[in-house]
C-alpha cells in the first residue's frame, strides 16, 4: 500500500513538472530589428514575469501549457503569444505611431510630442466629447497635470480662473494666453452687474479638436511677456472630405443639495425673530412709532402686513427655501456639419445652452 502511494505521489510530481516548463525566446523591433531591451514578458493573469537583458533575451519559467504570455514595452504594442509546448518564442514588437508620433501643436506649427523638450499636456477631442459642460474651461478640471480651474459659479458662461503652476503675480494678472487656431484671444472677465461672463464663453466645447498648455519657459520663448501665466493653444475642427455628415448630441441634468445644512425657521419662530427686529429698530429710532402711540402698536402694525391675526388671504409668507434654492435643470444640445471634396472643405455648429 505504501509502494503505491509512493508510486503515485512520484507520478504526481513527474506530471507538475512536464505541465511547468521553461521558455526563452527574444523581442525585437519591426521597425528596424533592432533587440528590445527591459522589455517585460509576464504570464498572463499570475505574478510570473521576467524582463529582457540588453540584448531582447529572456528566459520565463513554470509556464504552464495553453497559458498566455503576454509581450509588452514603452513605445510598442503589446502583444500575446498562447504557448503550446513550444520551448523558444521569439516576438516582433510593431511601435505605437499613435504615442511616439503624436503630434502637439504648439506656437504656429506642429512637433512630435517624443521631440518636445518644453512642458507640455496634451487633451485630446475624444477625452471631453462626453463631458456634461458648456465651457471649455471645464473640461480642464483634472485632464492637465499642474492646472488648476476654479469656477465662481454654475452660470454658463460665467468667469472661470485657471493658473497654470500656480498664481505667478500679486498684483498683475494670473489668467494665461489664449491662442485659438493661432490667433491670440481677447480673455478676461466681461461683468455686466451681478453677472460674471467670460471672454472666451462664445467658443463652444463641441467644436474643440484638441487643447495643448504650455507650460514652462517654452511657452515664453514662443509668446513672449503675455506667455508668463502659461499658454493653452486651442486646435478647432475642421471640415474633413467626404460625404456631408451631421452630428447631434443632447445632455441634461438637475442640481440640487448635496446634504441640506440650511435649517429654516418655521411660522412662529419667523415672527418672533421679526417681532424682535422691529422693536430694536423702534427703539433706536423713536420718531418712527410715536404715531402708533407705543412700540407696541408700532410692531403689531408692522408684523402683521406678513402675519395677519384674521384675513388668511393677505398672508404673504414665504419658503425662501423653494425661492432660492430651486431645483437646477440644465440642457445643452449641440448640431454640427462637416463635408465636403477635396478642394473645398465645411465645417458648420450651433450650439444652446440653459
Amino acid at each position: 500500500m505504501k509502494k503505491l502511494l509512493v508510486a503515485t505521489l512520484l507520478l504526481f510530481l513527474c506530471g507538475t513538472m512536464v505541465a511547468q516548463n521553461q521558455v526563452t525566446g527574444r523581442l525585437t523591433s519591426s521597425e528596424d530589428g533592432n533587440p528590445i531591451p527591459f522589455a517585460s514578458v509576464v504570464v498572463k493573469g499570475t505574478m510570473n514575469g521576467v524582463a529582457t537583458d540588453d540584448n531582447g533575451h529572456f528566459t520565463i519559467t513554470n509556464v504552464a501549457r495553453n497559458a498566455v504570455i503576454e509581450f509588452s514595452s514603452v513605445g510598442f504594442i503589446t502583444q500575446e503569444v498562447i504557448y503550446e509546448g513550444q520551448p523558444v518564442i521569439n516576438v516582433i514588437l510593431k511601435a505605437d505611431t499613435e504615442s511616439l508620433e503624436e503630434a502637439m501643436v504648439v506656437a504656429y506649427g506642429t512637433v512630435k510630442k517624443g521631440s518636445y523638450s518644453g512642458s507640455a499636456a496634451v487633451v485630446k477631442q475624444e477625452s471631453i466629447k462626453d463631458a456634461p459642460v458648456v465651457s471649455f474651461e471645464q473640461v480642464l478640471a483634472g485632464k492637465a497635470p499642474g492646472v488648476q480651474v476654479a469656477s465662481y459659479s454654475g452660470q454658463p458662461g460665467s468667469q472661470t480662473d485657471i493658473s497654470i503652476r500656480g498664481f505667478g503675480s500679486f498684483n498683475a494678472g494670473n489668467q494665461p494666453l489664449y491662442v485659438i487656431d493661432g490667433v491670440p484671444a481677447t480673455s478676461g472677465d466681461y461683468s455686466s452687474g451681478n453677472i460674471s461672463t467670460s471672454a472666451m464663453n462664445y467658443l463652444n466645447p463641441g467644436d474643440i479638436e484638441s487643447i495643448t498648455i504650455l507650460k514652462d519657459a517654452a511657452a515664453a520663448s514662443l509668446y513672449g511677456s503675455r506667455a508668463s501665466n502659461g499658454v493653452i493653444l486651442i486646435t478647432t475642427k475642421k471640415g474633413k472630405s467626404g460625404k456631408l455628415t451631421a452630428n447631434f448630441k443632447a445632455n441634461a441634468g438637475f442640481s440640487y443639495f448635496a446634504y441640506d445644512n440650511y435649517p429654516l425657521c418655521n411660522d412662529a419662530e419667523s415672527e418672533a425673530m421679526h417681532r424682535m427686529s422691529w422693536t430694536n429698530y423702534a427703539i433706536d429710532n423713536p420718531s418712527v412709532w410715536r404715531s402708533f402711540g407705543s412700540i407696541e402698536e408700532y410692531v403689531n402694525n408692522r408684523v402683521q402686513q406678513y402675519y395677519p391675526a384674521k384675513d388668511e388671504s393677505k398672508y404673504i409668507y414665504k419658503d425662501w427655501e423653494k425661492v432660492l434654492f430651486r431645483t437646477g435643470i440644465a440642457q445643452n444640445y449641440e448640431l454640427s456639419l462637416s463635408g465636403g471634396g477635396e478642394k473645398s472643405k465645411v465645417y458648420a455648429s450651433v450650439g444652446w445652452t440653459d
